[in-house]
């Protein structure tokens, strides 16, 4: 909303006059008279620098004092001084020198002291007059500056008035030349008419006033170079008048200095001003009309689970707060627009509206079905939940209540797919002397806010589950028939569910059932193949499987192997500690299919390893103690080196 400083006078602005001294340097009045020819004579000396500016003239530039002596030109003849002309341009050259243009003196200063004309052949030059020889019209310095010209008093006009031509009233008419806009004062005497303004949107209006036209600028005092007189401040010129009369169609309120637009009349109606705002030198006003929102939702969500049914609608209605004699003050009718919906609005039990509804007063109010006269429904015999909408309309109370026609909102309620999913773990980690003998599987639904409308149906496929039916979320243990071994793999191990949906009568007027079935993919198995080390009295004495293999760990390996990760065919430089009191052999094994190691080196420290020799030991198969049905052995590679009591570095490479 614009705030407006209540002075509300435009004021415009006089030009400055120029003062005297203040004009443009050098350029002085009309052409003097030509000094007196010097004599002819001599030859002219070198141009000598002009000569400082001397007292003031009467109505002309100072005559320079007598200069610095000059550089000795050759011998010339005593040139006369040119009579003082009026200041203006140049006369003819006399025969004496003229000095170079003296530097523009400081405002309100003499000019700087010029250098004097250079002297002839024994003979000082005279001292030259500002006239013809002298300098370009020795300007005076720049005087003071003429007092300004009043500035403002230049016609305070009166402030843009009322919208000039049709429309609402502008910011004064087309804009006035060269006046600062100033805020509506009073109506002030008419200056240069400026065209109509355009039809645009309404400024502000003064009360009528006589504005005063700026008084024309004060001449400034000449100065002393005769520069000229600086012109009459034009008047500023006033707005051009509005042609809205006496009377404002703005109202405004005041606090302190500043007013405040709140309302606008016209054809005697006063509308509240919703928004306000300038367009270019244009204030454009929105007025306030009656422009109510509404919205409309489904109940219990816009979005519901495939069993749960709608329950209703809810409207809420915002009712303009400008606009005080008029108001949408209830629910005309529903009307459906998918789905099935019941369009008989007295079958719905209309809950209390949150407030009375009024001029600028908001409410919402809550419709509910009763699932036999009224109704919300999705159209589906299937997973699928479907959708279903309607379109609401409101009456308006403008003295009184009918169908407003503009106020169509709608809602829409969708309904999810209900959706079983089934999982089961698949197994790792186990080394290849061991077996899986179970996973778990789960069963879950989505879209379903009730477990109990789910009913599932579990089987398997190489084995037995521990649970085989519920509703929701199931979870069990996979036991198989025949336990994971490395051998076994590709046998089927599947569990399979059907689920049965059922949804309540009360979504879709009939209740029904559907199915969906899922089968899991075979359960996948993975083993590892550790490489590892191993202690011998010798080299002749490679490890033999019962040294290796122990059924009753965890790995399926005897506790005095050491084991490194898996398929590794390098050891990174460390040591190892022989503990026996004798040499022993140290085995280095990998899986035979495994890519195999290259270099062996050991030292008795980091820095001092070198190639050892290696008995390469050949393959040894290994197998649990007691394999299962299918369950063949594994066949590792091994190398062996002599390891002397204590600690040695090794390092095993590729």
């Amino acid at each position: 909303m614009p705030v407006i400083k209540n002075a509300g006078v435009r004021v415009g602005l006089g030009r400055i006059g120029y003062t005297g001294s203040g004009g443009p340097t050098g350029f002085t009045g009309s052409k003097g008279a030509d000094g007196a020819a010097g004599s002819p004579g001599g030859y002219s000396g070198s141009q000598g620098f002009t000569g400082s500016v001397g007292a003031q003239g009467p109505g002309g530039g100072y005559t320079g004092s007598v200069g610095a002596v000059g550089f000795t030109g050759s011998s010339g003849g005593l040139g006369y001084t040119g009579s003082s002309g009026t200041v203006g341009f140049t006369g003819s050259t006399g025969v004496g020198y003229t000095g170079s243009k003296g530097a523009d003196g400081s405002d309100g200063s003499d000019g700087a002291v010029g250098f004097t004309g250079s002297t002839g052949a024994g003979y000082t030059g005279s001292k030259g007059d500002a006239g013809s020889t002298g300098a370009t019209g020795f300007s005076g310095s720049k005087g003071d500056t003429g007092s300004q010209g009043i500035q403002g008093v230049t016609g305070f006009s009166g402030s843009k008035g009322d919208a000039g031509s049709a429309g609402a009233v502008g910011f004064s008419g087309s804009k006035g030349d060269q006046g600062v806009i100033g805020y509506s004062g009073s109506k002030g005497d008419t200056g240069t008419a400026g065209a109509d303004g355009s039809d645009g949107a309404v400024g502000f209006t003064g009360s009528i006033g006589v504005g005063y036209t700026g008084s024309a600028g004060a001449t400034g005092p000449q100065g002393p170079g005769g520069g000229y007189t600086g012109s009459v401040g034009a008047v500023g010129f006033t707005g051009s008048a509005g042609s809205g009369g006496g009377d404002s169609p703005f109202v405004f309120t005041t606090s302190g200095d500043y007013r405040t637009l709140t309302g606008y009349k016209e054809s005697g109606v006063t509308s509240t001003v919703r928004t306000a705002e300038f367009s270019g030198d244009l204030l454009r006003l929105t007025l306030a009309t009656f422009t109510p929102s509404f919205s409309a939702s489904g109940n219990p969500s816009s979005t519901n689970n495939w069993d749960v049914p709608a329950t209703g609608f809810s409207v809420s209605v915002d009712n303009p707060s400008d606009v005080t004699n008029d108001y949408i003050s209830s629910v005309y009718s529903i009307t459906q627009t998918s789905g099935s919906v019941n369009g008989t609005l007295s079958n719905y039990s209309a809950g209390s509206k949150s407030q009375t509804p009024a001029g600028g007063v908001d409410w919402n109010q809550t419709f509910t079905v009763d699932n036999t006269n009224s109704y919300i429904r999705p159209i589906s015999t299937s997973r699928t939940g479907g959708s279903a909408g309607a379109t609401i309309k409101f009456n308006h109370n403008d003295g009184s209540e009918s169908e407003y026609t503009e106020s169509n909102t709608s809602f829409s309620v969708n309904w999810s797919t209900a959706s079983m999913s089934l999982s089961k773990n698949n197994v790792s980690g186990k080394t290849f002397l061991k077996s899986y003998a179970s996973t778990s599987y789960s069963t879950n639904t989505s879209g379903i806010s009730n477990s109990s409308n789910t009913s599932h149906a579990l089987t398997a496929s190489g084995g037995t589950l521990s649970t085989n039916s519920g509703s929701g979320y199931v979870s069990g243990t996979f036991t198989f028939t025949s336990p994971i071994h490395k051998d076994n793999t590709s046998d089927t191990r599947t569990v399979s569910n059907t689920c049965t949906f059922t949804r309540p009568v009360d979504v879709t007027g009939t209740s029904y059932t559907t199915d969906q079935s899922s089968t899991t993919s075979n359960v996948s198995a993975s083993f590892t193949y550790p490489s590892f080390w191993i202690w011998t009295t010798g080299v002749g004495t490679p490890p033999a499987v019962a040294d290796i293999i122990d059924d009753s760990t965890s790995t399926g390996f005897e506790s005095a192997v050491n084991q490194l990760a898996d398929q590794t065919r390098t050891f990174s430089v460390q040591s190892v500690n022989n503990t026996d009191s004798n040499p022993r052999a140290f085995w280095f094994a990998v899986r035979n299919s495994a890519s195999q190691p290259g270099t062996f080196k050991t030292g008795a420290s980091t820095g001092l390893l070198s190639d050892v020799s290696t008995t390469d030991g050949g393959t040894i198969t290994l197998v649990p103690d007691s394999p299962l049905s299918g369950q063949t052995g594994e066949s590792y590679h091994i190398y062996g080196f002599t390891l002397q009591p204590g600690t040695t570095y090794v390092e095993i490479g590729a």
